[in-house]
């Protein structure tokens, strides 16, 4: 029973090639979000703050989608879409639901950069974002956090 010198035992073999199929799936399921976190970082500057107007809700109950609700509005004479931030606990079951929290005719803050595609991927919108007067300080965090979820698990399985 006497091993190589260099070669690690079997089962530390087998757990390691283990944690490294786990690690690459975890940063798999979080790079989508690392994505996006990616393109708004890169296009940071050509972001400008605007008014969202909410003309109409969209609540969608059998979307595969990760945005099952949204506002339409318009911003800078163009139709968009633009997913509201509700505060916890706010239950949203229809368009009428979202409508209470964000009535017609409401003006909501937010950024935008028209020259990003306007569909929603992983349930965010990259071209308009709502803004509370803190977005890319939150993002940063946000941003933070997501990057860390997906490669810490990578660095360690590596370790």
């Amino acid at each position: 029973m006497h091993q190589e010198l260099g070669k690690p035992p079997q089962f530390i073999d087998k757990l390691s090639r283990k944690a490294m199929q786990f690690a690459m799936f975890w940063a798999f399921l979080w790079m989508p979000s690392s994505c996006n976190r990616l393109v708004m970082y890169v296009s940071a500057s050509s972001y400008h703050p605007v008014s969202f107007k909410v003309t109409d809700a969209v609540y969608n109950a059998s979307s595969d989608s990760l945005a099952s609700y949204w506002l339409t509005g318009t911003v800078e004479g163009r139709e968009e879409r633009l997913i509201p931030h509700l505060s916890s606990g706010a239950e949203v079951n229809s368009s009428e639901d979202i409508l209470k929290f964000f009535p017609k005719g409401t003006d909501l803050p937010a950024i935008y950069n028209p020259a990003i595609p306007g569909m929603f991927f992983q349930g965010e919108s990259l071209r308009l974002r709502y803004d509370n007067g803190k977005f890319w300080e939150s993002e940063v965090k946000t941003g933070s956090w997501v990057l860390k979820m997906a490669f810490i698990p990578i660095v360690t399985a590596m370790l």
